[in-house]
């Protein structure tokens, strides 16, 4: 290869310059040729994105010996699960991009946003600021979250759940009395009719339409992932654990045995059909259809924009101008999340979320501590307290109905007792939020050797003690 080779490209002159020194100091050709291919590949990842240089030339299968004795290759410490670097990728790109729409392109930005919101924090407040920030920055960029938990507890949180969530699916019902608060008792019952399983009806643009979208995105998290690479605070599954690997995939068939998964995508797709509604209502001048919309920062410029688009291109979300839609998504978004109680990061204490204990001790209790933002607080503020008397006087009639439906499914058949009945029906009304545990406390209800966690060794241990019963009265029998 001779120098006008190198020089016809630009940029490749001091390569050729280089490679002339290298051949006057009589390096042999082999060594030449190592000495090209590393210059030549550092040319060839000018002007690459980040993520796609080569950082370092190593060579994959180069034999190493270790002192104690042990043989390996690089290629053995390199991360070679497709699946997991997919998935990190894929949310790594999201998440960017979400920053990204918000100003936030460089790391740069970001250390100048850590730097603003600390440094706006109380002296006092800011390592706990600072903490706050950096987990919900790991959530956006898909990283692991808040403090790691050991394979036994992760292991013990699963089969709580699979416990404790036996009858969810039921309460999730009691979910439909804040729409009604909202859009109506008899709007929402006409919707519900609507788009039970034989009577609704499916269009063919669904996949694009609206009240579709705004769907979906309320119940997507809650699906079966045949593959597990990471848990759902992105911390990694190890492949030695086939324990952990069995109760996650079993903790992922809950929702679908005890019937919730249907229930709340039942609810998100009523949910978006009476916010569509809303916005035709708004768009002709409703005046309490805009002030609801306007709780959640949709104003009447942004409704005669959405007005527009539905006018000239239907829900056809694909055919609406991206401005429009990127103004409108987050608002509509958090309405149905908040319609069938979907909580997301931010919406439960930090404690909760961020914390190995909290992880632990609030297993499954993250409905209730939902329900007591979303449902107790965010109704009272939002709403005032003729709203939220409003919706436990549809809650509580639905909460007693399904009260009396866990009773039977679990075998202990009807409630007689009108004192007992009502009092489990209130512990469990999730208008209440955390009151509701209280309640239970005060009524003697508590079972969970005082945490929620504690409800698989509690059962464990029942089960024990009856089994120990039981052989105790066959033996005396036997011995009788």
């Amino acid at each position: 290869m001779t120098d006008s080779t190198f020089r016809s490209h630009v940029g490749h002159e001091a390569l050729a310059e280089v490679m002339d020194m290298v051949k006057r100091q009589g390096v042999d050709h082999a060594g030449q040729q190592r000495i090209r291919a590393v210059l030549q590949g550092k040319i060839d990842e000018a002007g690459k994105g980040s993520h796609h240089k080569s950082r370092i030339d190593i060579d994959m299968t180069k034999t190493l010996h270790a002192p104690d004795g042990s043989v390996w290759t690089p290629r053995d410490i390199m991360e070679r699960d497709l699946l997991r670097l997919a998935e990190q990728r894929t949310e790594l790109a999201t998440g960017s991009s979400a920053m990204a729409s918000q100003g936030f392109v460089t790391p740069k930005h970001i250390d100048e946003l850590k730097e603003r919101v600390v440094g706006g924090a109380k002296r006092n407040d800011r390592r706990n600021v600072a903490h706050l920030l950096d987990n919900t920055l790991d959530s956006i960029y898909g990283r692991p979250v808040g403090e790691d938990m050991t394979n036994m507890m992760r292991i013990m949180a699963a089969v709580t759940q699979m416990v404790g969530l036996a009858y969810s699916g039921l309460w999730q019902v009691t979910e439909y009395a804040k729409m009604a608060m909202r859009y109506g008792l008899l709007n929402t019952v006409r919707e519900v009719v609507r788009e039970l399983p034989l009577l609704r009806q499916v269009a063919k643009e669904d996949s694009q339409a609206l009240r579709d979208v705004l769907a979906r995105n309320a119940y997507q998290d809650i699906r079966m992932r045949p593959f597990l690479s990471r848990l759902e605070d992105g911390f990694d599954i190890s492949e030695s654990s086939s324990w952990l690997h069995m109760a996650q995939k079993a903790k992922q068939l809950v929702p679908y045995l005890n019937g919730m998964v249907f229930v709340q995508r039942h609810q998100a797709r009523v949910s978006a059909n009476l916010i569509l509604d809303s916005l035709k209502k708004a768009a002709d001048g409703d005046p309490k259809a805009i002030q609801a919309l306007g709780k959640y920062g949709v104003d009447k410029n942004l409704i005669a924009e959405i007005k527009d688009q539905l006018t000239r291109n239907g829900q056809r979300i694909d055919h609406w101008d991206e401005g429009v839609w990127n103004k409108v998504r987050d608002p509509l978004t958090r309405i149905v999340d908040d319609n069938v109680l979907r909580s997301k990061l931010g919406e439960i204490p930090a404690y909760a979320q961020f914390s190995t204990l909290g992880k632990f001790i609030f297993t499954f209790r993250s409905f209730v501590l939902g329900a007591h933002n979303k449902i107790l607080a965010g109704t009272l503020t939002q709403d005032g307290a003729g709203a939220y008397a409003l919706m436990m006087a549809y809650q509580l009639p639905l909460t007693a109905a399904m009260t009396q439906a866990s009773s039977v499914l679990r075998g202990e058949g009807y409630i007689d007792d009108s004192q007992e009945w009502a009092a489990a029906a209130v512990s469990q009304a999730g208008g209440f939020g955390l009151f509701s545990d209280l309640f239970t406390a005060a009524m003697g209800g508590k079972h969970q050797l005082g945490s929620p966690s504690m409800i698989a060794a509690e059962r464990a241990f029942t089960l024990f003690n009856a089994a120990t019963t039981f052989g105790q009265g066959i033996e005396g029998w036997a011995g009788g």
